[in-house]
């Protein structure tokens, strides 16, 4: 049944035969409207089985130009046609007939290479020409190839058709080529073969110049290219190099290959004159060219030539300025060598033997290093001793050197470092050991280390040292040996050893740090490290401030989080050090204190050495509501900013700050106080800025000090007969001179009844001998203060007065 023409259909005359087999289509529907295969490939609109179905005809007729004198003689032989047609076919299995299913057990398939190995030596005729007459022999001359050592087959001849049968050809060995002469295919077609490149780089092409001196056609189908590098210095494609007007190649594929050339660079085919690139399909591939044509499929078509069907997905064409690394030699030279534009590797690289300098970035210029998702392993990189960085402590290693003093940017991608060794006296790390100037810019996008032995003096996995904005996004690191000056473990970071000044900014995105070590050693001298991790624990914090380098400021990250118990920072804790420290808020975080903070470097004793250190807080709450005991103890500092932080406490009770050194200005700016005194001792009084801050039921209390002043604040305060027994006011002073201006005062009261000694308080207490100055000054009572304006004097009990005007509003 299966196979049978149900309708059989004469054709009218030759010409129209002949039309029907120059038409596939007409052909089916006019000979074969009802033929049943087994497994229909789908079904159309009304349901009906469609199937796929190939249709072969043939046509044999008298030549049209001659007449009857073409009939045979009588009495002669009758001529016959050679067709020289052999039909292979076989049987499904399902398939039967009356004998069984396998009628047709003995029938010859299509004759094709079976994958055997194949060591034939091939050699040439009387002319030089190479001919391949089966496919053991393509095989041969394919593993017998090699680049750029491939003279040998210049000429090749094509004598047959070659069906490789969907063989994969593999294992061919690093820089092994293919054919890097002419390749006449004579009318032939060679096909159905798949080419595993892995770890192989081929001149030109799989062919490299084809039918280039000969009238008849080559054609070269269904073949499959994977995983191939092809480098040549003219047309360069994965298929084919350059082919003229007598070559055909359709239904090939190349999948996740790179094509590299200077000009005619194409994904399949570099350049074709007049000749046919059809149905041909490329996948993650880059073509890479330096001067003119480079193209997904096709880098130049010549007139004449015919070009539809191919589809390019995910295919990269790019142009000048690109510099391929494809193995460890090429990597290696590029060590302590200046370098700027787009670098791209090619293929995981294996440095096993080698030691290199780092990659210097050009001074005022851009490098961009492309590792498109490959592995570079078994690296030993070591100082480079160049652009002043060298001597003791001042040496550079990295993979990378940004030290060529000013506006250069390193821009990192799609990169892993596996088994590094990084070594030098000075800055060190995998990637970037050192950027020394404010305008470099480091950007950093998808780059792992996994597995690196570091050391320096400031060292991390990513960048050893930067003082110019850095980025890094989705960047890892793991299995991490770092090791950096003796006795300072705060120059050793899993992301970054040492971000330095104001111009450094850090911005970390979804990266992962797998080790032991924190994600940064040290953030000084207003460097800002945005995105990382902060410390989420109180041990973390006491670690952190613990590692304050002398005379450099730490700056300390505050998780989202509430941080129990008292935070006790003395000398002692501090391990003797003596540097600046930055306590603040994660960028969105609203953290905690909850503990009391006793901060203070003075030793308790005797002519007791005391430290410069300037203090500041940032964005925290302190809360710490105990009766009688202060939220923030601060004792013996250099200076002390608040920057927008909330204090609760306890009545009198929220901040007390003793002491000092006297040579600091202290600022508080933005903060708001609930229900907390600030008490002020020593020389923090000494310049003190009180601004932009809002008391509510708070007060500041000057005990010491030689100048204070209050600006732009609000005090929002009630009288209550516990407040007004004990002892109301907003700022008291004993013998600090006090300047306050343009500040409101809102006062609201709950007093039932107040004794007439208790109208002493008021809201400003001058008990010194110093003169208060007092301008801009507003005062809002409720009409329930307003019957308790005994109270709210500006009370004077010594000799000191208050200068200027309230204004009062009823």
């Amino acid at each position: 049944k299966y196979g049978v023409v149900a309708t059989d259909t004469a054709f009218a005359d030759r010409d129209k035969a002949v039309a029907a087999v120059t038409n596939p289509t007409e052909l089916k529907n006019a000979f074969l409207s009802e033929v049943t295969k087994l497994d229909p490939v789908t079904k159309d609109a009304s349901n009906n089985d469609v199937f796929d179905l190939d249709v072969v005809a043939m046509v044999v007729y008298m030549p049209t130009d001659v007449g009857n004198d073409a009939n045979y003689a009588k009495d002669a032989a009758v001529p016959q046609i050679n067709l020289g047609i052999n039909l292979y076919a076989t049987q499904v299995e399902a398939e039967s007939d009356s004998f069984g299913p396998d009628y047709d057990k003995d029938a010859t398939m299509v004759p094709a290479w079976d994958g055997e190995t194949v060591t034939e030596n091939l050699t040439s005729d009387a002319n030089g020409v190479y001919h391949i007459t089966s496919a053991a022999d393509l095989v041969a001359m394919m593993n017998d190839s090699k680049y750029p050592n491939c003279n040998k087959y210049q000429n090749v001849v094509l004598d047959c058709n070659i069906n490789l049968g969907g063989n994969k050809i593999s294992g061919f060995g690093d820089d092994a080529g293919f054919f890097d002469g002419h390749f006449n295919g004579q009318g032939y077609t060679i096909s159905n073969f798949i080419i595993d490149a892995s770890n192989r780089t081929y001149y030109a092409g799989l062919f490299n110049q084809v039918s280039q001196y000969s009238g008849t056609n080559t054609v070269i189908e269904n073949v499959t290219v994977t995983n191939a590098t092809v480098i040549g210095s003219g047309q360069v494609g994965i298929i084919a190099g350059g082919m003229n007007g007598n070559t055909i190649v359709d239904n090939c594929k190349v999948i996740d290959c790179t094509a590299i050339g200077v000009k005619k660079v194409g994904a399949v085919v570099g350049y074709t004159a007049g000749g046919t690139v059809t149905n041909n399909y490329a996948e993650n591939c880059k073509v890479y060219y330096s001067e003119k044509e480079g193209a997904e499929i096709l880098g130049y078509e010549n007139t004449g030539s015919t070009v539809s069907g191919n589809i390019a997905k995910n295919v990269s064409v790019i142009g000048a300025n690109v510099t391929v690394i494809a193995n460890a030699e090429e990597l290696a030279a590029l060590g302590g060598k200046k370098v700027s534009g787009t670098y791209e590797l090619l293929d995981d690289i294996d440095m096993s033997g080698y030691s290199m300098q780092p990659i210097q970035v050009m001074n005022n210029d851009t490098l961009v290093f492309n590792g498109n998702g490959y592995e570079i392993s078994n690296i030993t990189i070591v100082a480079a001793n160049a652009n002043g960085m060298t001597g003791a402590g001042n040496e550079v290693a990295g993979l990378f050197d940004v030290t060529a003093n000013a506006s250069s940017d390193l821009t990192v991608n799609d990169l892993t470092i596996k088994n590094v060794s990084v070594s030098c006296s000075g800055y060190a790390a995998a990637i970037v050991g050192y950027a020394n100037s404010s305008t470099d810019n480091i950007t950093l996008n998808n780059v792992d280390v996994i597995g690196a032995t570091i050391s320096s003096d400031s060292v991390a996995a990513l960048v050893g040292y930067t003082v110019g904005p850095l980025t890094m996004t989705d960047c890892d690191v793991s299995d991490l040996a770092l090791t950096g000056e003796a006795g300072r473990p705060e120059k050793v970071g899993a992301l970054v050893g040492t971000a330095n000044t104001s111009s450094c900014a850090v911005t970390v995105v979804n990266c992962t740090n797998d080790t032991e070590y924190r994600d940064y050693g040290r953030v000084i001298n207003g460097a800002k490290w945005n995105g990382g991790i902060p410390v989420s624990t109180t041990a973390q914090l006491l670690d952190a401030i613990k590692k304050a380098p002398v005379g450099e400021e730490t700056v300390i990250y505050l998780a989202n989080t509430t941080y129990d118990g008292d935070l006790e920072i003395t000398v002692a804790a501090l391990g003797q050090s003596g540097g600046d420290v930055v306590i603040k808020a994660m960028e969105g975080a609203k953290p905690v204190i909850s503990g009391k903070v006793t901060l203070g470097y003075r030793e308790q004793t005797v002519n007791a050495t005391m430290y410069n250190a300037n203090v500041t807080f940032e964005g925290i709450t302190f809360d710490h509501v105990n009766a009688a005991t202060h939220s923030l103890d601060i004792q013996d500092v250099k200076s002390l900013t608040l920057k927008n932080c909330t204090i609760i406490g306890d009545g009198e009770y929220g901040i007390t700050c003793a002491r000092g050194n006297g040579t600091g200005t202290s600022t508080i700016v933005g903060c708001t106080f609930e229900h907390a005194g600030m008490q002020l001792l020593g020389n923090y009084a000494t310049g003190l800025v009180i601004d932009d801050c809002t008391f509510n039921d708070s007060c500041i209390n000057v005990q010491a000090g030689n100048g204070v002043t209050v600006q732009n604040c609000k005090f929002n305060s009630t009288l209550t007969d516990a407040n007004v027994g004990e002892s109301f006011y907003l700022i008291r002073s004993n013998s600090t001179p006090i300047t306050v201006s343009k500040c409101t005062i809102n006062i609201d009261s709950t007093v039932t009844g107040v004794a007439a000694s208790q109208a002493k308080w008021g809201i400003f207490w001058n008990r010194g001998t110093t003169n208060w100055t007092v301008s801009d000054v507003t005062v809002t009572l409720t009409d329930a203060a307003q019957d308790q304006t005994e109270l709210l004097v500006t009370k004077c009990t010594s000799t000191g007065v208050i200068n200027g005007t309230i204004n009062v509003v009823n």
